[in-house]
């Protein structure tokens, strides 16, 4: 077993208590101790060091059980700033967020008449940082970095992007790349694993969800016992380009019959090519921004065509969803991307199709609306985790997130002498 040297150690009860105060301030020093299992002399120095960092503060007083009042401290949200990026094959969405996941700002940037490889993305995200850089307001620690939510398999850890199924983009670095252009630390992760994250601290209490990408593409993002589920090479969640009927459509993965062919905004256009209400599917999707809300628009003024097709759009989505349901029985299933602009029409045939494909109680299990902005919210997370909130730089060990229930049961992380 690799020993730990007592700066690694502090290093690692520092990021122990920063998460703690993060998760459950207002809080107690007394009450870090009992959380975290550290005893009460380490957590008071830390809690200095914090202070004067400018990452906590002194909030007030609490209520006494017994003794003096403690005093309470808190996490200080707008220490600094986290940037963002949803990349989508027609837009890309900008935030910028403090500390706390709270949304500062917000831009979407249609990607029309942009080229769509690794040079040209790199070019707009770097106009959309520039963006949220003069949004930013005053703050001890600035804009700490910027995370980019990518629709393929990527390295979370190198920034190296495997494939972007829907896009010209494979074998390309394109963190280092972006970090070098704009100055700042890169973090690049799945889109869907974005926004599964962003989920798991908006909902709190929810401890096992899959988030759905679903756009040009089909993406999830799963969480397991509340920690993200990568799997072994960090490219887990795949499931667009899992197949569901044999000899399908043709995939631009290189397969046929994969689940996003029918269960997309592409299928959606196919389905409509097909019953000869739209004359052919897009080629160009960059040019296509708009094209669920207008057929949702067509179908609440009672278009059959349009009606049946996302009819038929929610029978495969429907399909897919229950395979994953039966996999992994979460306690929600959240739908994000463009479709959920036509969730309410979406979802009466999932749900039919759930009850007849999805084992025992698990038929029920509720099928939500992300957030809107989860994955660009998830992105900004990355360039604010508590490792790098004391650290500063992209390259800083990752220390994993253990869940309250693990501090709880095991004591907490082994105390280090100050």
């Amino acid at each position: 077993m690799q020993s730990i040297d007592a700066p690694a150690m502090r290093r690692l009860n520092k990021v122990s208590v920063l998460r703690c105060i993060r998760s459950h301030g207002p809080i107690s020093r007394i009450e870090i101790a009992h959380r975290t299992g550290l005893n009460k002399a380490t957590v008071s120095s830390l809690v200095d060091e914090l202070m004067a960092e400018a990452l906590v503060e002194e909030v007030g007083v609490g209520q006494s059980r017994g003794g003096r009042k403690p005093v309470l401290v808190a996490f200080r949200a707008a220490a600094g700033y986290g940037i963002g990026i949803d990349v989508q094959i027609t837009h890309l969405t900008a935030t910028l967020c403090d500390l706390a996941g709270h949304v500062v700002s917000e831009r979407t940037h249609p990607l029309r008449g942009r080229p769509l490889d690794g040079p040209g993305l790199v070019d707009a995200i770097s106009d959309a940082v520039s963006g949220m850089q003069a949004e930013a307001p005053p703050s001890p620690r600035g804009v700490l970095g910027v995370g980019v939510g990518l629709p393929g398999m990527v390295d979370v850890r190198s920034g190296w992007v495997y494939q972007l199924p829907n896009v010209p983009v494979r074998d390309w670095p394109l963190g280092p790349v972006l970090s070098s252009r704009i100055g700042l630390p890169v973090w690049v992760d799945n889109d869907a694993n974005c926004g599964a994250g962003a989920e798991i601290r908006l909902r709190g209490q929810v401890r096992h969800l899959v988030y759905i990408h679903a756009g040009v593409g089909v993406g999830a993002g799963i969480v397991i016992d509340g920690a993200l589920y990568r799997g072994r090479r960090g490219i887990a969640g795949e499931w667009g380009h899992v197949p569901i009927i044999e000899r399908g459509v043709p995939c631009n993965c290189g397969g046929y019959g994969c689940w996003e062919q029918y269960a997309s905004e592409r299928a959606l256009a196919r389905y409509l090519a097909e019953s000869g209400a739209m004359e052919e599917v897009p080629v160009e999707w960059e040019q296509m921004q708009d094209f669920v809300t207008d057929v949702v628009r067509r179908a609440e003024a009672g278009a059959p065509a349009e009606r049946r097709a996302l009819t038929l759009l929610g029978h495969y989505l429907g399909l897919g969803l229950a395979g994953i349901v039966n996999a992994l029985d979460p306690d929600v299933i959240l739908l994000g991307g463009r479709l959920r602009l036509a969730y309410r029409h979406l979802l009466p045939e999932i749900r039919a199709v759930m009850r007849h494909r999805v084992m025992g109680p698990d038929k029920l299990v509720p099928i939500e609306l992300g957030h809107e902005l989860a994955v660009a919210i998830g992105a900004a997370a990355l360039a604010t985790q508590e490792d790098v909130l004391l650290s500063g730089s992209a390259e800083a060990e990752q220390v994993p997130r253990s869940t309250e229930e693990d501090e709880d049961k095991d004591g907490g992380t082994r105390d280090a002498t100050p």
